[in-house]
């Protein structure tokens, strides 16, 4: 059995504390209604290897909210995901 494993990095503290994920884990995927913004490099791009190539999705939910989403071009890692709060604004996770 795979046990859930969840870290959490303190900046200020500059720790970083393992403990066990009691929530199930929530798979990121980009969306099948997702739609393709651009293609670009994130980090350097003066050379090839300096950045890691990346698409940027848009996702309209249902009450009308976008979010925007990139992923490695290949592998399809997640790297960020911005969305809009009423409250605070715009909130980016990565």
């Amino acid at each position: 059995m795979m046990s859930s494993v969840r870290y959490q990095f303190y900046p200020e503290s500059r720790k970083c504390v393992k403990s066990a994920l009691r929530t199930p884990f929530q798979h990121i995927a980009v969306p099948s209604n997702a739609t393709l913004i651009i293609q670009t490099y994130v980090g350097g791009s003066s050379d090839p290897q300096e950045g890691v190539l990346a698409n940027i999705w848009n996702v309209e939910t249902g009450d009308g909210v976008p979010y925007i989403l990139t992923f490695t071009a290949y592998g399809c890692l997640p790297l960020s995901i911005n969305y809009y709060c009423k409250e605070k604004g715009w909130i980016v996770e990565s």
